[in-house]
């Protein structure tokens, strides 16, 4: 099978070239067709089909539309397979960074729910806060960590929490354990990760 690519630009005439060669050579002439016949034969966009295409090249794929793109074995293969697997990654990847979002963003607003409590709980010192709903003391914020001690703790252990948690900050333990959050979030998916930041919270806490 005898087969002539023309590589063209916009404005170049590439098109009427080609037209006018296989009408010389007695050649079949195939431009946007084969984009066309692969999206209504496997039933996806057309856009798609071109984008998916252009990035992987043409140089793997049959373009003759009479013997193959439209034969039922080559839709079962190929450009089909290329595309489905296309597909399939792309969803994973929204999948996957949709739940590493909602994981962030559910902790940043958790974050900022504690200050917008403590704007009316009482402060103890400059960044330590009595506040309610809370059952344990946590430390919020990066460059401005915030000790935020539930209101049901009883005041002689007040003291040696918040000198815990102050010298976690010291030592940038807070900033780690952010990190290590994060990266768990955006491995989601890793249960290895998730053991490995419970056990690191549960080291903090007996530093």
């Amino acid at each position: 099978m005898r087969i002539i690519a023309i590589s063209r630009e916009f404005g170049s005439g590439g098109r009427e070239l080609g037209k006018r060669l296989a009408d010389k050579l007695g050649f079949d002439y195939y431009d946007s067709e084969i984009i066309s016949a692969v999206a209504k034969n496997s039933g996806m966009d057309a856009g798609y089909v071109e984008t998916a295409l252009s990035d992987h090249g043409w140089q793997d794929f049959p373009i003759t539309y009479r013997s193959t793109i439209g034969s039922p074995v080559y839709l079962q293969s190929g450009v089909v397979n290329l595309l489905l697997d296309s597909s399939v990654k792309f969803y994973f990847f929204i999948l996957w960074e949709g739940i590493a979002a909602a994981l962030v963003g559910a902790s940043f607003y958790r974050c900022r729910q504690r200050k917008w409590k403590a704007l009316e709980s009482m402060q103890l010192e400059d960044n330590v806060f009595l506040l309610e709903g809370i059952r344990k003391p946590v430390v919020c914020g990066f460059y401005h960590p915030m000790i935020y001690i539930p209101v049901r703790l009883p005041e002689e252990e007040r003291e040696k929490v918040v000198a815990h948690k102050k010298r976690l900050i010291a030592g940038y333990s807070h900033k780690l354990l952010v990190c290590a959050i994060l990266v768990t979030y955006f491995n989601w998916f890793n249960p290895i990760l998730w053991l490995s930041l419970y056990y690191y919270s549960e080291d903090l806490k007996r530093l």
